[in-house]
């Protein structure tokens, strides 16, 4: 299972390695990147261009064409997806078997997410909030194909 790790530890595995040539600079740095960026909603689950999440269409669709159009939609919106194992609940949450992920919006563009971590033994768990997806990398979350591609791990 490949998951995030912090950028000093990526920095620490180079330098251990000794392997600083251009190629692996220029790929630290698209990691780094990668790393300082906000996280969405579509970074968990399929969402349409609107930002908002989608459903796998029913193959029950009496419009095949119209079934058609909507699996390929459906499927772009899965490829974009980079932690794996996340399902879209209710208006503001998603869930995965250890984690939950509150959703607040603020107004235009300004969404802050929120996780709350069900894997410790406290009596009372706290949301605590993401704001990059490097903060993400305490939780261990499983990446999707097109995040490794995206960070070269």
């Amino acid at each position: 299972m490949k998951t995030l790790t912090s950028i000093s530890e990526h920095s620490d595995y180079l330098e251990k390695k000794y392997i600083f040539d251009n190629e692996k600079w220029h790929l630290h740095r698209k990691r780094v990147l990668f790393g300082k960026r906000q996280p969405q909603l579509s970074d968990f689950v399929p969402c349409g261009e609107d930002g908002l999440p989608i459903e796998k269409p029913s193959e029950h669709l009496e419009n095949r064409s119209l079934y058609y159009q909507e699996l390929e939609a459906y499927q772009q919106a899965l490829d974009k997806v980079l932690f794996k194992g996340w399902v879209y609940y209710e208006k503001d949450s998603i869930s995965s078997d250890f984690y939950d992920i509150k959703i607040m919006n603020f107004g235009d563009r300004n969404i802050q997410f929120y996780i709350k971590d069900y894997t410790k033994e406290v009596k009372h768990q706290e949301f605590v909030r993401i704001t990059t997806l490097e903060s993400l990398t305490p939780y261990n979350l499983e990446l999707t194909d097109n995040a490794i591609k995206i960070i070269a791990v």
